[in-house]
Formats: structure tokens, sequence, C-alpha cells
């Protein structure tokens, strides 16, 4: 949350190289981050704006690494309180260990995670 929102959507664009990272502070100074690539880059801009630590929702449109690369780092420093993830469900497993590692700390941090397959809890079976 933000602690002195403008009353305005503000939406910013990150360009953090071979994909994009959208943040979102609705008018309320509520923050959204959509594909979480470089999170030193999210964390400056949210200290700038006077982030109070919570991020609202973090969405994460699909389990390549330059699109959730960034929301271990942000699991870390930040309360995320809602959480809608792509889900990795292929033959081989998982997905990458640091995929795992962001779905095992939004677990234990009690996020409110939804799948996108419209799970709402990881089925590592």
């Amino acid at each position: 949350m933000i602690a002195n929102p403008d009353g305005n959507l503000d939406v910013y664009m990150l360009n953090v190289g071979q994909a994009d990272t959208s943040v979102i502070v609705s008018p309320e100074g509520r923050v959204v981050v959509i594909d979480a690539t470089k999170a030193t880059k999210i964390l400056n801009l949210l200290n700038q704006l006077g982030n109070d630590g919570t991020l609202e929702h973090l969405v994460l449109t699909h389990p390549h690494s330059d699109h959730f690369s960034g929301g271990n780092r942000l699991a870390q420093d930040l309360q995320i309180l809602e959480a809608t993830v792509a889900p990795f469900w292929h033959e081989f497993g998982m997905g990458p260990v640091t995929y795992r590692r962001l779905i095992a700390r939004l677990a234990a941090q009690a996020t409110n995670t939804v799948f996108l397959s419209g799970y709402n809890r990881w089925y590592p079976d």
C-alpha cells in the first residue's frame, strides 16, 4: 500500500530488457505488480512511491523466468496479500527450482494464491 496515494490510477511500465513489468497503483494506494522480472527495479519504484511493505496483488501471466524471477525477492521483502499465478504443469515436474521456491514462499506467508487454471492450491503430484 502506498502511504500517501495521489487519488489517481497510476500505471508504471518498467522496461527490464527481454520482458516488462507493470506496476499499477490504485487511487486508494493499492499496488498490483504484473510479471515480476527485476525485483530491484520494482522495489526501488515502490520505495520512491512510499510503499509500506505490502503488495496487494502479484500477477504472473506465465511461468517463464523472465516473468516470475523477481517474484522470489518480492515475496522475501514484501507481504503479498494475493497472487494469481500461471501453473507450471508438464510431464517434467513442477518447473524450475526458482518457481517452486516462489510458490513455497507465497504459501509460507499465507498469500491467497489462485492458479490461472482455477486451482487454489499447488498440486505437486
